[in-house]
C-alpha cells in the first residue's frame, strides 16, 4: 500500500484552506507553492513515523551472543536517532536507556547476570546498533525490532510514501504550516485527534510518543 500521490494530496490541502486553484503539477506552481506544501507533508510523514509504529517501516536483526561482546550491530539497517526500537535477549524484552545511564550502571556494577538495559548506538558506517549491558551470555539471542525511516514526497507529481494515510498527511501539512506561520485556526487539534484515533485503532490504549517539533 502507498499513499496519493503528492499532486493530489497538494490539491486536496488547496482545497481544504480555501485555495481552490489547483494545480496541474507540483513542479514550478505559482510562488513554489506546491513545492512548500510537499515540505510541510514531509514534516508530518516524519511525525507520524516518530509517534506511531506502522507495521511497513518495521525491520528486525538478530544477534547471537558470546559471553564478551556487548555491542550487536545490524548489516543492513541504518541509525536514526528517532526511530522507534525494541530489543530482546532470549525473548525477555530489555528497557531502553539514555547512554549516560548505562555507563553509570556498568562503571558501577550495578547488575549481573541477565541483561536489562540496552542502548542505541551507530556502526562504524552509520549502521543501527544496540549495546547491551549486562552482557548477553554465550549463545543467548538477540533480536532487535527498528522502525525505519519513511520515504519522503519529492517534487513530483506522482511521489508516493508508504505511509498511506491520506487524511493525516494532509491535515498533519495544514497543521504545520499554521503552526511554522503562527495561526491558529484549529488545524492543529484536528490533527492531533485524527492522529490518536489512528493510533487507538491500531494499538488500543497504548500512548503515543511524544516529541518536540522542529521547523
Amino acid at each position: 500500500m502507498a499513499s496519493d500521490t503528492a499532486l493530489n494530496l497538494v490539491n486536496e490541502v488547496f482545497v481544504l484552506t480555501g485555495h481552490y486553484t489547483k494545480v496541474t503539477t507540483v513542479v514550478g506552481s505559482p510562488a513554489d507553492i506546491a513545492e512548500r506544501v510537499i515540505k510541510f507533508m514531509n514534516i508530518t510523514v516524519n511525525d507520524l513515523a516518530r509517534k506511531i509504529d506502522f507495521p511497513i517501516l518495521e525491520n528486525s536483526f538478530t544477534g547471537t551472543g558470546d559471553g564478551a561482546n556487548s555491542q550487536f550491530i545490524s548489516s543492513s539497517l541504518t541509525f536514526s536517532p528517532n526511530s522507534a526500537i525494541s530489543c530482546t535477549v532470549n525473548t525477555y524484552a530489555l528497557e531502553e536507556v539514555s547512554r549516560k545511564k548505562l555507563n553509570e550502571a556498568r562503571d558501577t556494577n550495578d547488575l549481573s547476570g541477565v541483561p536489562q538495559y540496552f542502548t542505541t548506538m551507530s556502526g562504524a558506517n552509520n549502521e543501527l546498533g544496540v549495546d547491551i549491558y549486562p552482557t548477553p551470555s554465550n549463545g543467548a539471542t538477540i533480536k532487535v525490532l527498528a522502525s525505519s525511516n519513511p520515504t519522503l514526497f519529492t517534487v513530483s507529481d506522482t511521489s508516493t510514501t508508504e505511509i498511506d494515510v491520506n487524511d493525516l498527511i494532509v491535515l498533519g501539512a495544514i497543521a504545520h504550516m499554521d503552526a511554522f506561520a503562527g495561526m491558529e485556526r484549529g488545524y492543529m487539534q484536528l490533527y492531533e485527534a485524527a492522529r490518536n484515533r489512528h493510533w487507538t485503532q491500531m494499538y488500543s490504549n497504548e500512548q503515543l510518543r511524544v516529541t518536540p517539533e522542529d521547523y
